[in-house]
């Protein structure tokens, strides 16, 4: 999962464990070293990326939502969207659409 954060921030890694491999990982989720067993390793870590989509996209929504919500990135930003839709839906039409039927066995 700590690859799939490197990459979407565009920064380098060093992924330690005491049981497995250490690796050194680019901004692209491209695994540059990988050390195994018990001993030392010296990497040259490469630079960041200028710029992401993911980046991008969470400066883009810091300019109009407020810190908070645009932390959250793009995902903030639909399950925002989704939860003013559902609220409307419910004020604008009155009766929300999911409500049962009057049962007419009477």
């Amino acid at each position: 999962m700590a690859v799939f954060r490197a990459v979407e921030n565009g920064i380098p890694l060093v992924r330690v464990a005491n049981r497995g491999p250490s690796m050194l990982v680019d901004g692209y989720g491209r695994i540059l070293e990988r050390a195994s067993g018990w001993g030392g390793a010296t990497w040259q870590l490469p630079a960041p990326l200028d710029s992401t989509p993911y980046r991008r996209s969470v400066a883009a929504l810091e300019t109009v939502l407020p810190r908070r919500f645009a932390a959250e990135g793009p995902l903030g930003l639909v399950c925002l969207f989704v939860g003013v839709v559902v609220a409307l839906r419910r004020t604008v039409g009155g009766e929300p659409t999911f409500a049962p039927s009057p049962n007419n066995n009477s």
